[in-house]
Order: C-alpha cells, then structure tokens, then sequence
C-alpha cells in the first residue's frame, strides 16, 4: 500500500504558505517548527527531525523532531558515512528509501547501533547554504511511499529554504551577540578614561579649587595633604602667558557648556612646565571641572583609543551591513512571497536594488546555449548598451559571465575596464557587480549592478548585493518549479480535452456521414480553443492537394474558390514540408506569397500544420489558421499535435469500424435471404403438400361428378360441376403465379438508388384506387423523405401495404389509411396503418410467412403471398419487418431502411 501523494498545486499552496511562515522566524527553534509541520502534513509522513552540524563539523545532535518517533534510528552521534544522516551530510545529495527494507539494506548496522526501528520510507536532505552543510532534514512514513519529482522539487526547495531561514536566524543571533560587545567595549573605552592618567579638577576663575582627583595632584606633583591644607592654587600653576586662554575658555564652559579643547603648559611642584590638552565643562553657575591630560602620554594613549575606535568602526560597518543585508532580505521575501509571475519578481529585485544603491544600473539577464541575453534593465541603462544587450546578447566567454558560471558565487568588479571585460558601451561604469541566479544547480541567469560614481563596492553594498541575490534566487527557482507544473498540468489538460473531443465524436461511428464528417466534427471542437481562423483537411490526389473538410469561412470568396479547386503539390510548402517531413509545422508569422498570391493572404497571422497518419499509412495534412496575430504556445502545440495522433488512430478505426460493420450486414443480409429462403421452402413444400391439393381434389372430384351427371343426362349439375373445376383451376393458377412472382423478387439484381418516398407512394395509392374503385379512402400522408432503395421493388412493398389497408377496411366509409416516416441516426422506417380488420397479435408471427392467412378466403380474397413479397424485399435492402394490430382495431405495418446501405457508397463530401 502506497501513502497518498500531493498534488502538484496543494504543493505549490504548502510551499507558499511555507516561504511566508519561514520569513516570519527569527530564531532557530522557530525556522525549526516552522518546517517540519507543514512537510509533514504536505506528505503525510508519519515524524520529522531535524540534525544540526556542531560548530566543528563533526556532530550531528537533534534539533527538533515532530510526530510519533517510536524507537528512532535518529540520533545524536558523530559525522560519518556509515550513517544515513552523515551519508547525506558528506554527499551533499539527498537520499530517498521508498519501500520497507531499503533503508537497512543499505545501512545493515543501523538499527543494532542505535537500538531502534528504521521507518518504512524515509526521506533525508542535507541543508545547503552555499558550501557550507548546515545539517539534514528528515521525513519518516509509516507506509511505502513512491517520492514524485513534485515532492522531491518540493522537498529540495524546502530544505532551500530552511537553510537560508537557519542563515538569517544564526545571523540575527550574531548581530545580538555583536551588540553585547560593542556595548562591553563602549563600556570598556569608559572605564579606560576614567581610569587613564587624565587629571580631574572642578575649580572657579580665581584659581580656587573645591575638588580634584588622585591623577590631578600626581599629575602636579602634590599630594592630598598639599591640596587640603589650600596649597595649591591653579592659578598660580597657570604660567602669565596662558591666562588670557583660560579666561576665554572659562567663558567658553560658563556661555555654551563646555569649552573647546585648547593646549597649555602648567607649572609642577617643582616648578617645571608640564604640557596639557585642557577640556573645561561648566560644573555650576561659578565653577567648571577641568580635564586636564598629559601630552607626554597623549600620542602613545590616542594611538591606544584610535585603534580601539577602528575596531569599534569596523564591527558597527559589518553589523550594519548584516543588519541592512537581513532588512534587506525581510523586506524582499515579504514583498516577492506575493508574486507569482516571474516577470513581476524580476522588476521587484530591480527596483529594491535601485532603492537600496541609489543611481545604480540594474540589468537581469538569462544563459542561453550560445549567449546571455538581456530581459529586464532599469530605466536609466544606456540605450546603446541595452540594444546590444537585447539584440546579440554577451558571448558565454565574455568574462564576467564565464567566471559565474564557473564559480557559481557573486562577482564584484570594484575597477571596471570595459575593454578588458570585452563589454562595449559600458566605459562609463566604475564598478560592476554580478550575483548568479542557479536553478537545479546551474546557472541559469544572473542580476547585475553597475555605478558610475564610485570605485569600489562597501561592506553594506555587497550585503545588500548578496541578501537580494540569495533571496531572489530561493524564490526565482520557487517562482519556475510552479510555472513548470502548471505548463504541464496546461499541457495535460490541454491533451485531455482532446482525447475527451476524439471520444465523444468517435463514440458512436455509426452515426458519421464517412471519414470526413468526423474530421469536420473535430475541427469544430477545436476552433473553440483557438483565436478565430479557419481549419482544413487535406489529401493528396495526383498533383493537387484536395481539401476535404473545412469549417469556417477562409475570409475571401477568391480564395476560397482556390482552396476548393485544390493547391499544387511541391509548390504548397505549408502542406508539402509536414507530409515530407512528418513533422509539424508552426508558423507564427505567416509568409504572404509563401502558398498563393500574397495578396489574399493579409488577413492570415498564424498557421499550424501537421501530418495525419505515419510512413506509409499517412493520410493527409490537417491545418488551422488564425485572423489575428498568435503565437503557438507549447500547450496548443501539444494539444494540436496529440489531435494529429488521434485523428489518424480514429480514421483508421472508423475505417475499421464499417468495413467490419459492411461484412456483417452483408452477412446478416445473406442470413435473413437465407432464413427467407428456407421460410418460402417450407411454405413451397407445405403448398405444394396442401394448398395445392386442395384445387386439385376439387378438380378430380367434381370433374368425376360431373361425369356421372352426363351419364345421367342431367346438364345443369355438369355445368354446376364444371364451374366449380374451372374456379379450383384459377385458384391453384394464382397461387403459382404468386409463387413464381417470390422467386423472382429473390433472384431480381438490386439497383440501389436516391429514391423519393412521396413519388412512390403516391403511385402506390393510383394503383389502389384502380383496384378498389368503390372502396372511399381517405389518406393522411407526413413527410416522406428521400431514400436509398430500388425503386422497382419498393414500389411492390407499398403497393403490397397500402393495397392490404384498403383491401382489409373494405366496408367502412371511409377507410382511413394513414402514411408516414421516422429519420433515425442509421436507418429510415416507414409506416402504413389502417382502421381495418386487424388481427390477434398471438399469430403476428406468420403474417409475412408465405401462404400464411389468417382470414378466410370467403372473408378476405388473396394468395397469401403478398406480405412474404415484402419482408423479402426488405431483407435484401438489409432493413427490418414488423407489425402491430388489434382485432377489429386495424393494424400497422412497419418496415426499415438503412441510412447507408452497402450498395450505395459514401460520399466524398
């Protein structure tokens, strides 16, 4: 038993819902639980883990598991190949084990050392940033479980994702950590001034001192006793040329709050200058505190607070940078996760990067086999560049592009030369840079970065760069694996809808006017999926092309007219090139003049040609055109290309279909003359055994009686005798007569032709009229239509019926005979019905057996005869007989003819 698969679009819907719920997470547990629900839901695997690597690479230890585990073979324990989990982690590919056994088998020692039980199927993908193995995601189920290409692309893309997701929370954890220790070093770079050789003095203009510190006084040279028996006056160590600074600065402290930075010299206890960098910073509305440090030591601790300043610069550029590289990458994947046209993904990258490098010239272009082509450019790229870029594209070994390809990292050119990188048109950058976008891969596109004002790239820059690339690509190759599902589920779609087209007309063959109706009937259909056009069919005959069957106006009378006289082989290229070939034709941009005269062409865009038929059983060519510009899609080519198929599969078996049809109704035919034959046998014998011996003893008994009367001279009784001989005699001539008129109905060759009904009807009823000229009839005639039949003898059936409606109402004033037809998907049948005698139905059986009566001579005259005439007439059209009656109710007669009987051959049109 195998676990039920996703679809493909409940894949897409789980993949979106997880791209928006990873961009939400911020820590490790979160992109954890975030991932291992929704792959176990969109799979309905039984449990989930996640392994992490340790920061050496050489652990694996659970991260998160959901669902029931049981005795897991998932565990903690060192990296190595002999583990699934390690194989994948050192492989870098993943690993599917589909079916019970599989896992163990390729791992004998698995569940002896772990101690648990190997699921059923299991699933094992490394996480992949980059070079870099993050760890592997695991899925387990608890039945056998056959992986699609679906589920795999969405398995990769998922652990894609949860990689990039685990990136950004390792380095939002980073960037708290790397705060912690700019703050200690803050802190540290405070500690280092307050506890540096800088004095500390607060003091007032007249040189008195109401508050100094340790470094001060050992800075002077005096000591605290000194200061607090009022020995030291700063003013006093103030040399007389410095005064004057001093003033301005105390005003400087007292007017703005604090002065600026000036250098003096002060007087020590022993009476030598000291040079100082003073800093006064009002204290209150008298007094100022002084910051007084060596210059002696100044160069050695301002290069000791320079370096210590760089490092504190360096890590807040690089916490910027990540930190703008993560909004950068929020931001994007919160706008992208909306997008679903790869066009609108592609925009939204090149406007973010406008927005973040402001004046940049941003370009996507895409690796084909022989070049990388521009698609997508901002507004401000150079119109030159850009029409050679669009137009003839970059060479593969243009270098910037040879190097991605090869790498697979981003580029960062920081001095561009546009003649050493072989790019005309672009001598006005200074800087270019290229991030590859990778699908299943391998480099399929990339999006590129040029400035004009700057050599170089900075550490923002480049992240910014890198998170818009990373994140592009994560949703670009997204993005791609569901326009790549829904062109095949279009495609499948689109060949369902044919074959459900080629069912429907061909479920019943019965009902086609021959081959080409059915072809008529498909093209129909089909025009209903396309732009409007025109569809033909065509055949080869001789040196024309015939066009068969068309729907739809060609759009010229004149053209047309040329259509239906038939095209020139080898002179035809949108007939001639498919037949030759074999193969389809797509023309988006229909050639005037490439068939006929390109004036009655104009109106013509698209054409589509294919072949019907292979090798030697090939057919013809079917073709659709379209009034209005159109380009053939790979769906419509699909679709086009499975109606070709099927159109030929379905000929040959409608062909099949009548030739087998046409010998059974041949043979059915032969049986009901043979049935016929053998019926007209029996009743021959049966008349020849009865019917005939009874006029027979009439003739010997009363012609003996009437001997004896002539013996016995009694005149009257031999004519009496006579005329009972003579009527027996008339009586056994009409039923020979009868007979021989059967056999020859039998024997007759069938000259089967359009017939009108109305017309034969209407000499059946003259001859009615004529033989019952006293009977009154009135007559209720339908629509009769034409058919197929032999006029001569369809002629003797309704003569025979309506004959019989009179002959068995006679008496009733009037007689009502009513006529008329039914047009039936494969056959005609006509009716007679009367208000006459009728008959029991328990002896319907016999009514068209010959010599079979049910009504006395002496109530009815006839040979019995007649309704044997006409179910063999109908036998040998191929149709049917019956009747229905009512004694003393009337009857109906009833009898078929096929729609297309074998001696008449189909149509052509």
């Amino acid at each position: 038993m195998t676990a039920r698969v996703s679809s493909t679009t409940e894949l897409a819907e789980q993949l979106q819902h997880l791209t928006g719920q990873l961009a939400a997470t911020h820590t490790q547990s979160e992109v954890l639980s975030a991932a291992l629900a929704p792959a176990i839901g969109a799979l309905n695997a039984l449990s989930g883990a996640l392994l992490l690597l340790d920061g050496q690479g050489q652990t694996l230890s659970i991260a998160a598991v959901q669902g029931d585990q049981g005795k897991t073979v998932w565990q903690d324990g060192p990296l190595t190949p002999a583990t699934p989990a390690g194989d994948a982690v050192l492989s870098r590919r993943p690993l599917y084990y589909e079916h019970a056994g599989t896992l163990t088998q390729a791992y004998p020692e698995l569940e002896e050392h772990t101690g648990g039980l190997a699921a059923v199927a299991t699933a094992i993908l490394p996480l992949l940033l980059g070079e870099e193995v993050l760890g592997v995601l695991i899925l387990d189920f608890r039945e056998p479980h056959t992986f699609t290409d679906d589920e795999r692309r969405f398995l990769s893309t998922l652990a894609a994702q949860t990689s990039v997701a685990l990136d950004r929370s390792r380095l939002i954890r980073r960037l708290g950590e790397e705060a912690a220790r700019i703050q200690a070093s803050t802190a540290r770079f405070q500690h280092l001034v307050e506890t540096s050789p800088t004095g500390m003095a607060v003091g007032s203009l007249d040189g008195q001192l109401t508050l100094v510190n340790d470094a001060y006084l050992h800075l002077l040279g005096y000591t605290r006793a000194e200061y607090d028996a009022g020995q030291i006056d700063w003013q006093a160590l103030t040399p007389e040329e410095y005064r004057e600074q001093d003033g301005r600065a105390f005003a400087a402290a007292f007017e703005q709050g604090v002065s600026t930075t000036y250098d003096k010299e002060m007087l020590t206890r022993s009476g030598t200058r000291l040079p100082v960098r003073l800093t006064l910073i009002r204290y209150d509305g008298r007094q100022v505190v002084g910051h007084i440090q060596d210059l002696r030591l100044y160069r050695a601790q301002q290069r000791q607070i320079e370096a210590e300043q760089w490092t504190v610069a360096q890590q807040s550029l690089a916490l910027e940078a990540e930190q703008a590289a993560m909004q950068t990458s929020v931001q994007f994947m919160e706008a992208a996760s909306r997008i679903d046209d790869l066009g609108a993904l592609v925009q939204l990258a090149l406007d973010t990067l406008q927005t973040l490098i402001p004046g940049a010239n941003v370009a996507f272009t895409q690796r084909t086999p022989d070049r990388w082509q521009l698609l997508h450019a901002s507004d401000n790229l150079a119109p030159d560049l850009s029409q050679l870029a669009r137009t003839q594209g970059f060479s593969p070994d243009t270098p910037v592009f040879a190097e991605l390809v090869r790498t697979g990292q981003p580029s960062f050119v920081d001095d561009w030369d546009a003649r050493r990188e072989g790019v005309a048109h672009s001598d006005h950058f200074t800087s270019v840079a290229h991030y590859p976008v990778e699908q299943g891969g391998e480099v399929v596109a990339a999006l590129g970065i040029a400035v004009t004002s700057q050599r170089g790239w900075s550490p923002t820059q480049r992240a910014v760069i890198r998170a818009v690339g990373r994140s592009f690509t994560l949703l670009y190759e997204r993005i791609a694996v569901a326009r790549t599902l829904q062109a095949q589920n279009a495609e499948l779609m689109a060949r369902t809808q044919v074959m459900e087209l080629l069912a429907s007309v061909t479920s019943d063959l019965a009902t086609h006017q021959g081959n080409y109706a059915l072809v008529q009937q498909l093209q129909e259909r089909v025009l209903t999926l396309l732009p409007p056009g025109h569809a033909a069919y065509w055949e080869p005959v001789g040196e024309l092309w015939h066009m068969r069957a068309h729907v739809n106006d060609i759009g010229r009378p004149d053209l047309m007219a040329i259509l239906r006289a038939g095209l020139p082989r080898g002179q035809t290229p949108t007939l001639d090139r498919p037949w030759a070939s074999g193969e389809a034709l797509y023309q988006d941009d229909y050639a005037d003049g490439m068939d006929v005269a390109a004036d009655l062409t104009r109106h013509v865009f698209a054409v589509a040609s294919l072949p019907v038929g292979v090798g030697s059983a090939r057919r013809g060519v079917i073709n659709f055109t379209t009034f209005q510009p159109h380009r053939w899609s790979a769906t419509e080519q699909s679709l086009l290309t499975t109606l070709a198929h099927g159109l030929s599969v379905a000929l040959d078996r409608e062909e099949a279909v009548r030739t087998l049809a046409d010998k059974a109704r041949i043979l059915a035919q032969a049986n009901q003359e043979l049935e016929a034959s053998n019926a007209e046998l029996e009743a021959f014998t049966y008349s020849a055994s009865h019917d005939l011996r009874t006029p027979v003893r009439h003739v010997q008994g009363f012609a003996d009686l009437a001997l004896r009367a002539l013996d016995r001279d009694q005149p009257e009784k031999v004519r009496r005798n006579l005329d009972i001989v003579s009527g027996a005699t008339e009586r056994m001539t009409a039923m020979i007569d009868a007979m021989l008129a059967l056999s020859r109905v039998g024997r007759q060759p069938l000259q089967v032709l359009p017939c009108d009904l109305a017309q034969v009807v209407a000499q059946a009823q003259q001859d009615v009229q004529l033989t019952f000229q006293e009977q009154e009839v009135e007559w209720d005639l339908g629509e009769l239509p034409v058919v197929q039949a032999d006029r001569t003898l369809l002629q003797q059936v309704m003569a025979h019926l309506l004959g019989n409606a009179v002959k068995f109402s006679l008496g009733q004033t009037p007689a009502h005979v009513r006529v008329w037809a039914e047009q039936r998907p494969a056959e005609v049948a006509v009716f007679v019905q009367d208000r006459g005698a009728g008959f029991n139905m328990a002896y319907a059986d016999k009514l068209f057996g010959a010599f079979q009566r049910l009504h006395t001579q002496q109530e009815f005259a006839g040979t019995g005869i007649g309704l044997a005439t006409v179910r063999r007439i109908v036998a040998r059209h191929g149709g049917r007989v019956w009747a229905r009656g009512e004694v003393g109710q009337g009857a109906t007669f009833a009898f078929t003819l096929p729609a297309h009987p074998l001696a008449v051959p189909p149509s052509p049109e």
